[in-house]
Formats: structure tokens, sequence, C-alpha cells
């Protein structure tokens, strides 16, 4: 009994990091995305306010 209240006590805050992992890179991912997206809107808005 003693063994798996370790080993849950091990597992536990493991799972829950790379859980944290995931989270920050997905919410980086999404960030990165919506910059690119974003500065991608600002230069075409740009280029076409030129041509103009």
């Amino acid at each position: 009994m003693k063994h798996e209240k370790n080993s849950l006590a091990t597992w536990i805050p493991i799972g829950v990091g790379v859980g944290l992992v995931i989270g920050l890179i997905f919410d980086k991912l999404v960030l990165g995305l919506g910059l690119g997206c974003s500065v991608g809107v600002c230069v075409g808005s740009y280029l076409d306010s030129i041509d103009d």
C-alpha cells in the first residue's frame, strides 16, 4: 500500500506538470498564430494603401 501511495504522489504532479506544459505550448501556438495573422493583416493593409 505504501508503495502505491508513493507512486501516486510521484505521478500525479508529473501528470499535472505535463498538462501545464501542453497547455502552455498550445497557448503560445495560438498566440503565435494570432500575432502572425495580425502582422499579415497590417502588412497587407499597408501595402494596399501604398498601391492606392
